[in-house]
Parts: C-alpha cells; sequence; structure tokens
C-alpha cells in the first residue's frame, strides 16, 4: 500500500553553484541558508570530476566509483531530509563522458562542479524523517 502524508510545495527556489565547489555540499549550504527543511531537488551541469557510489544489496554497503575526467550531468535528482536529527541529502546522479558512456548512483562528496543550475522544491510543514530498515539496511523515508 502506497502512503502519502499530504506534502505540498512551499516553495521553489532556484540556485546555481560556482566552478571548483562541491556539489553535494554545495546543495546542503543552499538548503541550510534557505532554512529548507524537506524537499525535493534537482539538478543540471557539469563537474570537473565525480564520485558516486553503487549500493551493494546483498552486502548491504556502498561500493564507492570515482570519475576523474569532466562529465555533463544527465540527471541529478533528491531529497533533502532528516536523518537522526541532522539534516541528510541524498542525491543520485548520471553523468555522461565525452564518447556519451554513462554512469551513475548515489552522489558522494568529493564531486566537483564546473557549472551548475538546479531547483529546490521545497516542501512544506516538518521534516521528513529517515529511519533504518533493517531488511535493507538502508535508512529510508518515515511516511
Amino acid at each position: 500500500m502506497v502512503q502519502n502524508n499530504g506534502k505540498k510545495i512551499k516553495a521553489v527556489i532556484p540556485f546555481s553553484l560556482k566552478k571548483g565547489d562541491d556539489l553535494l555540499n554545495g546543495i546542503l549550504e543552499t538548503c541550510q541558508k534557505n532554512k529548507v527543511k524537506s524537499a525535493a531537488i534537482l539538478a543540471i551541469g557539469a563537474l570537473q570530476k565525480v564520485k558516486f557510489s553503487y549500493y551493494d544489496q546483498k552486502k548491504k554497503c556502498y561500493l564507492d566509483k570515482a570519475i576523474g575526467e569532466p562529465v555533463e550531468i544527465v540527471s541529478c535528482f533528491g531529497n533533502l531530509s532528516k536523518k537522526e536529527k541532522n539534516l541528510f541529502l541524498h542525491l543520485h546522479i548520471a553523468v555522461a563522458k565525452k564518447n556519451g558512456t554513462v554512469f551513475g548512483g548515489h552522489l558522494k562528496e568529493g564531486s566537483i562542479v564546473f557549472a551548475l543550475e538546479g531547483l529546490i522544491f521545497e516542501l512544506e510543514g516538518e521534516s521528513i524523517e529517515r529511519e533504518y530498515d533493517k531488511e535493507t539496511g538502508l535508512f529510508l523515508l518515515k511516511i
């Protein structure tokens, strides 16, 4: 059964990050600066290098990946919630190399911006919380 807690969009906040910024930290800082407690987030642009991870469902751990060359962001989407009382930014990213090969996964710190613009869809009300799920080994949204 799908559950819905009825959140509505409170505001749409456009943003951009500067060349050299860390993508993950830059978006989190933008949310903090704007006092956003929970949101859906999307971004497009290009990175000088990217770090991401893949979740191994059997081992229940993240496997780190990196591309140390310029890439285009094909898609970057995720959410802002609270995990153990702290703001938590959960973004997935798909990037393309110059030859068109696409890679993707869970965005990590160390992804350095070349140019980036995006939108933060701030949600009304209290923060959406995350709770640990034993079956998956992940902190999932508590709905």
